[in-house]
């Protein structure tokens, strides 16, 4: 169902796309909205820019800002999430600065167990991800590879021409010896293929100081 606004009472929907869903003691299979709003109802998956979500269960909330109340809630990724009296089974926050992971942490209920956020050399956010480190959450980067703005660096270039390597290769092996899970992304084979050659070499302590010695954020706990 495609529609601009989608109102569910006491029904289901297998798959519903629309600019607003709002669905009231009924099911959505799968719902694609801008905004969602969910009371006393079930959905298998949702993808939306905003969601509200009251007395419900959601099975994966995929969304930039999600808020939730007495909702039970399987897996959840978001920019920013505000909650109360949830059960989670996992967390996944994308993009969230030291001070809101603090705020989940304080809450009684599931942990954080991946934040993601723009991590390279470049934008080495050393205290963000001690924070995270220290409190068992995995850090996971996206722009790993600079978005190719900062790929020919001249000390990529040096270090790539030390191993017999090439820049993206050192970038993403940088982010492993840091403890940071690393998903590039290609559409070529041989490109794949590449960045997956990342664990028969190590760079040195010196290789790793130069590279973290980039970094242009000030070493901050903050996300973007």
């Amino acid at each position: 169902m495609r529609a601009k606004r989608v109102d569910v009472h006491q029904g289901g929907i297998s798959r519903v796309e629309a600019e607003d869903v709002s669905v009231s003691m009924g099911g959505i299979a799968i719902a694609r909205a801008d905004r969602v709003t969910a009371s006393m109802s079930g959905l298998a998956l949702s993808l939306a820019g905003e969601a509200q979500v009251r007395q419900s269960y959601v099975r994966d909330m995929l969304a930039r800002d999600v808020h939730m109340d007495q909702t039970a809630v399987a897996n959840v990724v978001a920019n920013h999430v505000t909650f109360d009296r949830q059960s989670f089974a996992g967390v996944v926050i994308a993009r969230s600065v030291e001070g809101n992971v603090r705020t989940l942490l304080d809450w009684k209920g599931a942990r954080p167990a991946v934040n993601q956020v723009n991590f390279n050399p470049f934008t080495y956010r050393r205290t963000l991800r001690e924070f995270c480190e220290q409190r068992g959450i995995v850090l996971e980067a996206y722009a790993s590879l600079t978005q190719s703005h900062r790929i020919d660096d001249p000390t990529v270039a040096r270090i790539a021409a030390e191993h017999a390597r090439t820049p993206a290769q050192v970038l993403l092996r940088w982010a492993v010896q840091r403890d940071v899970v690393v998903i590039p992304k290609s559409l070529h084979e041989e490109r794949i293929r590449e960045n997956a050659r990342i664990f028969d070499f190590e760079l040195s302590v010196m290789d790793m100081g130069a590279l973290d010695g980039l970094d242009e954020t000030g070493g901050t706990g903050e996300a973007l």
